[in-house]
């Protein structure tokens, strides 16, 4: 993902305990069906080591699937316990390594399972071996506050709350937020919903399209805020200059759909565009500004607030960001 505003934290903190979550994603390719594991490895709460792989071979089970991750994650465990020991700072404390199936740690902590998993190679039992010789400890985790799951699980599996589904998501560069739709080539339509994360009801957000330019000015806007009435207003803004105050009027092209939500700090607007006819690429805009009763204030005029615009595929599911000095 082209997004250079994000990063990783380091923490400064002299904690030195490795924390480890595996999982799998089984039969996870469509074609081969081959499976996907994953590991996600903390050091002091600091990420340090994570992998995503679709395996060469096809599993008969998702206990198999779920089994072969650990065996890839106490690999990587024993390398980074010798690693850090060279470099002076040896792991005294058990491991954790944190896994979301049941069957797979009844399989290593109890020897009587194994005569029912023989078709699983012997190299796997590696993850008992590293259990028994105290090194690691296996603990459950639900697949909510499973973090490995980012590193497979795709954003369009949001659940979204009137049980819309969307075939397409990608999230924009800046001020967390992130656009889901699906595109209709039969009438040349997109159903979408943009999530803006990270406000509060005293915010207002937009996102919109600007079809002949490339910043805000010229943008057809979708907008959402909290009115005065306590509601979740949401409407449609054409923006004409720089000093707009997002007044409501009709867009260049058809809105047929409209409506807002606001929960945990994440405003959603969802909408239906008719697209204007011989394209499906658009520059796009996004921001968000405080509200003071029924007024949206301007955004800020520095950050990310005048980076957040770059442009959107809908046909092929593409973002470009070429955020420039001015919004």
């Amino acid at each position: 993902m082209n997004a250079p505003a994000q990063g990783i934290l380091l923490s400064a903190s002299f904690d030195l305990s490795l924390l480890v979550y595996s999982d799998s994603d089984w039969a996870a390719c469509a074609v081969s069906r081959r499976f996907v594991t994953r590991f996600y490895i903390t050091l002091g709460g600091s990420p340090i080591s994570w992998k995503s792989k679709k395996q060469p071979i096809v599993s008969l089970s998702s206990v198999e699937a779920e089994y072969r991750a650990l065996r890839m994650v106490v690999t990587e465990v024993f390398w980074l316990t010798r690693l850090l020991g060279d470099l002076g700072l040896p792991i005294s404390a058990l491991v954790s390594i944190f896994c979301n199936s049941q069957a797979a740690l009844h399989i290593d902590k109890n020897p009587m399972f194994h005569e029912r998993i023989k078709h699983i190679e012997v190299d796997c039992h590696y993850v008992r071996d590293g259990l028994h010789s105290g090194l690691i400890s296996l603990q459950f985790v639900p697949s909510s506050a499973h973090h490995a799951d980012m590193l497979t699980k795709p954003l369009h599996a949001f659940a979204f709350r009137n049980n819309q589904t969307f075939a397409t998501c990608n999230p924009l560069p800046l001020l967390n937020s992130v656009l889901h739709w699906s595109y209709h080539p039969e009438n040349h339509t997109v159903d979408l919903a943009y999530r803006h994360r990270g406000v509060t009801d005293s915010d207002w957000v937009a996102w919109g399209l600007n079809i002949n330019g490339a910043r805000m000015v010229g943008a057809q806007c979708l907008v959402a805020f909290k009115n005065s009435s306590g509601q979740i207003q949401a409407y449609t803004a054409p923006i004409a200059n720089y000093v707009t105050q997002l007044r409501q009027g009709s867009l260049s092209f058809n809105v047929p759909r409209i409506e807002a939500e606001f929960s945990n700090n994440e405003y959603i607007i969802f909408a239906s565009l008719e697209l204007p006819s011989g394209r499906t690429s658009f520059n796009q805009v996004w921001q968000n500004g405080q509200v003071s009763g029924q007024a949206l204030q301007a955004h800020s005029q520095s950050g990310d607030n005048l980076r957040s615009f770059g442009s959107v595929d809908f046909a092929t599911g593409q973002l470009g960001n070429d955020g420039g000095s001015r919004v």
